[in-house]
């Protein structure tokens, strides 16, 4: 029989009640033996020092607000657990290099939760980039979904085509009609672009 990897998860928000938990507890190779979360009933755990001195957990999955992440993926690698941890690894880039080198440091897997890379259309063409590799593309995602669904369009740019050697930014704000009449709202409109190579 194989042994079951026993998994911690740290946060249980709507997106790890809906997706997050249903597919690990339907995995046949992994128990869930933990769960934090600060709101009551939530879960079993209130914060992550009660679920370090259990030690129940090899490993954890985190689903966290972003602004916390760097300290308790800091704290879990520090404890020895393997992540899984949504993304961003932290809003500081400096924080998350720090992480990364940490998880070195450690000898423990630490994974970014960019979970297109695992879906079949998105593999099949990532084979389909490979016999004809791209040598220049560009990215650009509107407003806030650019922190939600933008980011996986973003990351499957880099992963098609091997990294980026260049990447740029910029953002605009404009004031457009309002659904009330006479009165205007704020948006922002952000661009990223990724150069993979120079262009032809």
């Amino acid at each position: 029989m194989v042994e079951r990897i026993r998994v911690g998860v740290v946060g249980a928000g709507r997106y790890a009640r809906i997706a997050l938990l249903p597919t690990l507890r339907a995995r046949s190779d992994v128990a869930v033996v933990a769960v934090v979360d600060p709101a009551p009933d939530a879960g079993v755990y209130p914060d992550v020092e009660a679920f370090l001195h259990s030690g129940n957990a090899s490993c954890a999955v985190v689903a966290i607000p972003h602004e916390t992440h760097g300290p308790i993926l800091t704290r879990l690698l520090d404890a020895g657990l393997d992540l899984f941890s949504e993304w961003p690894l932290s809003l500081d880039l400096g924080e998350a290099h720090r992480i990364v080198d940490l998880a070195a440091q450690r000898g423990r897997i630490l994974i970014v939760g960019f979970n297109r890379r695992y879906a079949p259309a998105c593999v099949a063409a990532k084979t389909a980039f490979a016999g004809s590799p791209v040598d220049f593309t560009s990215a650009l995602k509107a407003r806030a979904t650019l922190l939600f669904e933008g980011i996986h369009l973003l990351d499957l740019v880099w992963w098609y085509c091997g990294g980026a050697v260049q990447a740029g930014a910029a953002s605009a704000r404009s004031l457009n009609p309002a659904p009330t009449a006479g009165s205007t709202r704020r948006s922002t409109t952000s661009w990223i672009a990724l150069r993979t190579g120079e262009p032809p």
